[in-house]
């Protein structure tokens, strides 16, 4: 087929336009939207940050990987590690808002325990390769669950 033949509609995007154009208030997403359950979950990764990472964050710079691998595990106790995962493969499956609250929360430090590659991981293998090959390779998982 030629390339004349061929008809491309596409709806031009703007970068920014959300800034300019016209919504509705209900539209917009704000703290005030956040479930019961969001803010339970936003306050459990602030506290772990707070009572768990801050006093040993020396530790964590000095490369003390006993102490990290602690605390990997306990984020995975406390189900910060695997938002992103279906449920089928150990994890949570909530959703993008509960991600960036428990996200938001962890970044105030420089201690990420999520992988964020992991969805990308999880849905670009074939079904046969999830269930053995990603909670023995990814730490996120292996150590939460050991």
């Amino acid at each position: 087929m030629a390339t004349s033949d061929v008809q491309i509609i596409a709806k031009r995007v703007k970068g920014g336009s959300f800034l300019t154009e016209e919504r509705d208030p209900q539209d917009v997403f704000t703290p005030e939207d956040l479930s019961e359950e969001h803010r339970q979950i936003a306050k459990t990764a602030i506290e772990f940050i707070q009572n768990e990472v801050m006093p040993v964050a020396a530790e964590i710079e000095a490369k003390n990987f006993t102490v990290t691998k602690g605390l990997l595990r306990k984020a995975g106790e406390l189900g910060l590690m695997s938002v992103d995962i279906p449920e089928a493969y150990g994890g949570l499956e909530m959703d993008k808002v509960t991600s960036a609250l428990i996200a938001e929360s962890i970044s105030r430090t420089n201690w990420f325990p999520r992988s964020p590659e992991t969805v990308d991981l999880i849905l670009s293998v074939t079904p046969a390769s999830r269930s053995g090959w990603l909670a023995s390779t990814n730490p996120a998982i292996s150590i939460a669950r050991a």
